[in-house]
């Protein structure tokens, strides 16, 4: 048996929850982290014979619980998982999926063949209206350049914590075929929470303001999508802090400026990053 073959029929005929199912069937299999589609599945088209469609994104559309947009989104990815009956046994494969940052997203689906999972002619993968797969979400928000970890002896996922995605829908998904150029992915939304789970930690605050002085700016030292408030009091021992505004840091490294609130007034002011 090819190690091509042992990675399809290696796949497990039983779905449960958050579980990601094994690709390999090796004596040495291992929990490793994972980051992205590549690392879960394979472009069959690297085979002589498998073919596989290239599928991209440009409406992904993100919101946390309040229903707010996010729009500077982390690495994410989105992978797509079909029943198929191998042997008279209904099984559960990934066909593809999608890597993305910011609104958009590029992947591969792989057509149904002897030894991969995938697509038929014409199928589509919209969510939740289907019911021939579903699709899992899940997004770097602490930075660490991966989701989790999988273990590829029993295909056991373990996320990391507020990394998945929820109420995930796709919608216009273009049917799959081979032989065409990029197909859309069509239109994508989900939900997921941004601050949650980050520590306060994770801020450095920059370029203090003097008297003379009227911003200064805050920088993200190992986070990002992180919602955080500035406040400020002329006393460290008997002063009340005071709300200046919330700020948004979007991406890592990114820096955002603060403007102070009556500095020319006082002789001295001071200001701190407060986390949800």
């Amino acid at each position: 048996m090819t190690n091509r073959t042992a990675k399809r029929r290696a796949l497990v005929a039983v779905a449960f929850c958050y579980a990601f199912f094994s690709l390999t069937n090796e004596a040495n299999a291992e929990v490793k982290e994972w980051g992205s589609l590549s690392d879960l599945t394979y472009d069959a088209s690297i085979y002589p014979d498998g073919t596989s469609a290239v599928y991209v994104a440009n409406s992904v559309t993100f919101k946390d619980r309040a229903g707010n947009v996010l729009t500077n989104n982390h690495h994410f990815s989105f992978v797509y998982f079909t029943y198929q009956t191998i042997d008279q046994q209904l099984c559960l494969g990934i066909a593809g999926g999608l890597d993305g940052f910011g609104t958009s997203a590029r992947g591969w689906f792989n057509q149904l063949g002897q030894y991969d999972y995938g697509m038929t002619n014409n199928q589509t993968a919209n969510y939740p209206n289907v019911d021939n797969g579903y699709w899992e979400g899940f997004i770097d928000l602490n930075g660490d350049g991966n989701y989790g970890t999988y273990d590829s002896s029993n295909g056991m996922f373990l996320g990391d914590p507020y990394e998945y995605i929820g109420n995930k829908c796709v919608s216009n998904f273009q049917p799959f075929q081979t032989g065409q150029g990029p197909l859309s992915a069509g239109d994508i939304t989900g939900e997921y929470e941004p601050s949650v789970g980050l520590p306060i930690t994770t801020f450095q605050l920059t370029h203090f303001a003097y008297s003379n002085q009227t911003s200064f700016t805050v920088a993200t030292t190992k986070t990002f999508n992180w919602w955080f408030t500035i406040q400020y009091c002329d006393s460290l021992t008997n002063g009340a802090w005071q709300y200046v505004n919330s700020y948004y840091i979007p991406a890592f490294g990114d820096v955002v400026s603060v403007s102070c609130v009556g500095t020319n007034k006082v002789p001295m002011r001071f200001y701190r990053a407060v986390s949800p």
